[in-house]
């Protein structure tokens, strides 16, 4: 009798140790899987952490001088990589092979800080001027400019162009953005994108980028040795540029000062 029992609860305990391991082999399996789908979209948080950078610059309407202040909203991109390589530490150590885990989490979650880092150092460099500044480009502009904005002028130390000199205002009242672009719209000097010929493109620099709508956005070159708007040279040689471009959507007057080798 006492051999019958003691057989009994032996099949009972050796039911129950084989639920228990297939229960754990299930358990592993999940786990193991999650790994691997962390692992596999780890690749793609620099792409989530950008688009967190356009989602901040685009709701601070920054320009693109005032991008790089906006940086840190790449951390959103590092949650993956983190969790990553929290589970990769906690499960390593319970025997399941996540050593790869650990690799990308580690990278990925310092490409991100490196990313978020970069609104530090812009902080570090600034280049914003007194706003009075802008009066050297008040007779070209040729229009009456709002009483307050936000001033950055950079001379650039090394640029593809000549004597390269760029300047953004940003202009903090609504009403003041307003008028300025009505009389842009209305002034002969400013010309909508779309009319820019295929050979006045060529003064234009490619920093020159319309964050609204194409329709929207004005442009004007000044030629200081033809004392004129938006025309072409007809000789070959060495032009000092003023190119101008006003973005409504963002109330930011951009411009670029530099000299161009013209070829005829």
């Amino acid at each position: 009798k006492y051999r019958k029992d003691n057989k009994h609860k032996l099949n009972i305990t050796n039911i129950e140790v084989r639920n228990y391991i297939t229960k754990s082999n299930k358990k592993r399996k999940g786990i193991e899987i999650l790994l691997l789908l962390l692992f596999i979209f780890s690749f793609f948080t620099p792409w989530i952490g950008l688009f967190g950078w356009v989602i901040l610059t685009n709701y601070n309407k920054a320009t693109d001088a005032e991008a790089f202040n906006y940086t840190y909203g790449s951390i959103i991109g590092i949650i993956i990589p983190l969790i990553s390589f929290i589970l990769g530490i906690k499960y390593s150590k319970e025997g399941i092979k996540c050593t790869k885990n650990i690799v990308i989490g580690i990278i990925m979650c310092s490409l991100i800080i490196m990313m978020c880092s970069m609104s530090l150092l812009n902080g570090m460099l600034n280049f914003e001027k007194n706003y009075s500044e802008i009066n050297v480009y008040k007779k070209i502009i040729g229009i009456k400019l709002p009483k307050e904005a936000k001033y950055i002028s950079i001379k650039w130390d090394e640029s593809y162009l000549k004597n390269h000199i760029s300047s953004t205002a940003k202009f903090k009242n609504e009403r003041e953005s307003d008028d300025f672009y009505n009389s842009i719209k209305t002034n002969n000097n400013w010309i909508l994108h779309d009319d820019i010929s295929t050979n006045l493109n060529n003064f234009v620099p490619s920093s020159l980028i319309c964050m609204s709508k194409k329709d929207k956005c004005y442009y004007s070159v000044y030629i200081n040795e033809l004392n004129s708007y938006n025309e072409i040279p007809n000789e070959t040689g060495d032009y000092h540029i003023k190119a101008l471009m006003y973005d409504p959507d963002i109330n930011t007057l951009k411009i670029e000062d530099f000299e161009y080798n013209y070829k005829k």
